[in-house]
């Protein structure tokens, strides 16, 4: 006989729903309310061994997020699961509002320095640090935010995928980058993975060429707009992001300086 999987140990569905946004007391209430079908509050408090007082609010979030909603029998208050495949529908919806945010941010974000006064920081030196494979997302994605239409990057590719995801590159990053408009230019270390990396060059507005030397390190640098991004691909994973012109100036002369004696791809 086969034995029936257990949905609220199952850590491929705690995985996923964790990702969807659901924190574990609300996957408990949902997957618990899913095998036991409509219930009261306190059957759910007592399935779940939650206190009843947390439960009704874990419940309040599960409707808000449109997982469950709440119905009467007779006098009773039961709350309902909404099947699984609501939630491809839900995520059908964020796309559509992030879709919708994204439409607007140019203009959004054009209006804000219009009426918001900045003063001049040109000779200012801004200085920010990251933490955690997370933090390397989050310096990546700056350069989509910064106005630039070409980002210069120096890598160690191999290292640099150990950290941030291939995966999330390819569908979110590289086309959100070829929707702007953004080229890049990639300098890199000779690597096993560079011709599967540069197939799609032309296509994904990039041009790549191997730096002339065996040396290896395990820094990725961004070149963009007034910034240069700086990502250890070493544990503890770390970051760093110096916003001045002068120096980011400095840097594109050094990358361009490199570009040249570089070789290309192929070659």
């Amino acid at each position: 006989m086969t034995q029936k999987i257990n949905a609220v140990n199952d850590k491929k569905v705690i995985e996923y729903l964790t990702q969807f946004g659901l924190n574990s007391k609300e996957i408990n209430v949902y997957l618990t309310l899913l095998r036991i079908g409509p219930s009261s509050v306190m059957k759910i408090a007592r399935e779940t061994g939650i206190k009843r007082s947390t439960t009704h609010n874990v419940v309040e979030d599960l409707v808000a997020k449109g997982l469950a909603s709440q119905t009467y029998y007779g006098a009773r208050r039961m709350v309902v699961a909404e099947p699984p495949e609501k939630l491809s529908v839900i995520i059908d919806s964020k796309k559509w509002e992030i879709q919708k945010l994204e439409e607007s941010i140019d203009e959004v974000v054009s209006r804000i320095n219009e009426v918001v006064p900045t003063k001049d920081k040109m000779n200012d030196v801004d200085v920010k640090y990251f933490d955690g494979d997370n933090g390397f997302k989050d310096v990546v994605q700056r350069a989509l935010k910064s106005g630039s239409k070409e980002i210069l990057i120096i890598s160690n590719v191999s290292e640099f995928f150990k950290v941030y995801n291939k995966d999330y590159d390819d569908r979110i990053f590289i086309p959100k980058r070829i929707r702007k408009g953004i080229s890049v230019r990639n300098l890199v270390l000779d690597d096993p993975m560079l011709n599967k990396l540069t197939k799609n060059d032309k296509e994904q507005l990039r041009e790549t060429r191997i730096l002339p030397t065996t040396k290896k390190f395990l820094t990725t640098t961004y070149i963009y707009e007034n910034e240069i991004s700086i990502m250890v691909s070493h544990q503890p994973y770390k970051a760093v992001v110096v916003n001045n012109k002068f120096i980011a100036d400095t840097f594109k002369i050094m990358f361009d300086m490199l570009w040249e004696i570089s070789k290309k791809v192929g070659i």
